[in-house]
């Protein structure tokens, strides 16, 4: 068990991932909301340490995605990322395995077709971004896809963390750590020093648990909540997958899954995990 009670049912209340998904797209129902929803849900669940939840949620989130599965498909990549960290979670390495390797798949198809990502010049923040995106709009087009091939990489470089978890007892501990630096260089780069994943990585490195982790995911679960309005109309629509995508695919750090796991430490990540059929 990974939680002292593995019966609870998800709810079908509102929360905070529905108010988001509504108000970023519109209307409920469109496809990616119901995906929001559920992987909101798997977060606040893992805020609570609550990894049999968190996992359910984001499975169930995978399973409701009825986006289609393109060459550009943020939304897969990071629910088949996050699917691959609830199998983690549920001691499942084949079904990891498998997960990880389409979500790495979709995640550089996606960093592939930025080059031609509508990246609308609505929404400047001045008269004089303005006037500038004017004058030179094709050098502020390719610095807005910049931004965007970042974000992706940013989230293909989570994918490929979470998945050291599954060799983390060939590797070693201190190659999972430089790991986690340099993740966390890459993180601080495209998603900002103050980003909860960036925060994740630092506890890490810091030894920090428990009450920290707690406050790291409400502070994410805070900032999803409080994403301005206006993102939703300045955005294309693959512009608004891509930022909804990259700020909900999953990091699992080793402080997280002590805490999910306190009996288990390593030997959760070994070659013992169990295989699903």
């Amino acid at each position: 068990m990974l939680v002292q009670d593995p019966q609870v049912l998800l709810s079908h209340e509102k929360d905070s991932g529905t108010t988001f998904a509504v108000r970023m797209y519109g209307v409920a129902g469109y496809s990616p909301e119901k995906w929001i929803e559920l992987t909101v849900r798997g977060f606040s669940e893992l805020s609570r340490f609550r990894g049999l939840e968190a996992a359910r949620q984001w499975l169930e989130a995978d399973a409701a995605l009825t986006e289609e599965t393109t060459a550009f498909a943020p939304l897969h990549a990071a629910s088949r990322s996050n699917s691959g960290a609830a199998y983690i979670l549920l001691e499942q390495r084949v079904a990891a395995e498998r997960a990880f390797d389409e979500a790495e798949c979709a995640w550089k198809n996606v960093i592939a077709r930025v080059a031609t990502l509508d990246v609308p010049m609505t929404g400047m923040s001045s008269s004089f971004h303005f006037r500038l995106a004017a004058a030179t709009p094709d050098a502020l087009i390719d610095a807005r896809r910049d931004r965007y091939r970042h974000l992706v990489q940013a989230a293909l470089a989570i994918t490929h963390f979470n998945r050291r978890f599954l060799d983390v007892i060939f590797i070693g501990s201190d190659a999972m750590s430089r790991s986690a630096h340099e993740l966390r260089s890459t993180i601080s780069d495209s998603l900002g020093y103050a980003s909860a994943e960036a925060h994740l990585l630092a506890a890490m490195e810091e030894g920090r648990n428990g009450e920290s982790l707690r406050e790291i995911y409400a502070g994410k679960l805070s900032d999803i909540t409080r994403r301005p309005t206006t993102l939703a109309s300045s955005l294309s629509e693959d512009c608004k997958k891509i930022e909804h995508a990259v700020m909900l695919t999953a990091l699992l750090t080793p402080p997280i899954c002590s805490a999910l796991r306190p009996d288990r430490h390593v030997s959760f990540f070994s070659e013992n995990l169990p295989t699903c059929d």
